[in-house]
């Protein structure tokens, strides 16, 4: 079932945002059902890699949207979205590297992590954009 399921409290009423952040909700959930059924490394660490790269893709499509509509508060988006990146890559190398890194306690982060991201700094974002601009996601 996963750790987070997509409801419309997450949707920001922009397509492609709300499409990259249901593939986010996946990888999320596909990494959780993974350690929760006790799967080894041959299934989580590709998860890790995927969700790294995807994570990089999704930020830079929604900081694009957000120079594009000269959004105030990118500075401070990007630098959340450069913190969890960087975590991101931590946990992806630590994973490579053996170290046992798959608890409850990842898959809660990356929960928590996402949906406050959404409801608060993405929601707000996209209201603004939408408002004070025709920017538009592009797709990733």
């Amino acid at each position: 079932m996963g750790i987070i399921q997509w409801s419309d409290r997450f949707a920001t009423g922009d397509k492609s945002v709300d499409e990259q952040h249901k593939e986010l909700f996946r990888l999320v959930n596909k990494l959780h059902d993974a350690m929760k059924q006790g799967k080894g490394k041959e299934h989580t660490v590709p998860t890790i890699k995927a969700l790294a790269a995807y994570v990089v893709k999704h930020f830079a499509a929604e900081e694009a949207l957000m120079e594009r509509s000269k959004y105030p508060g990118l500075a401070q988006h990007r630098k959340i979205h450069e913190d969890l990146t960087g975590k991101v890559g931590v946990l992806l190398a630590d994973a490579q590297a053996g170290k046992n890194i798959f608890t409850t306690e990842l898959s809660h982060f990356l929960a928590d992590w996402l949906r406050n991201h959404i409801e608060g700094t993405d929601q707000k974002m996209v209201a603004w954009v939408t408002s004070n601009s025709t920017a538009r996601a592009a797709p990733v």
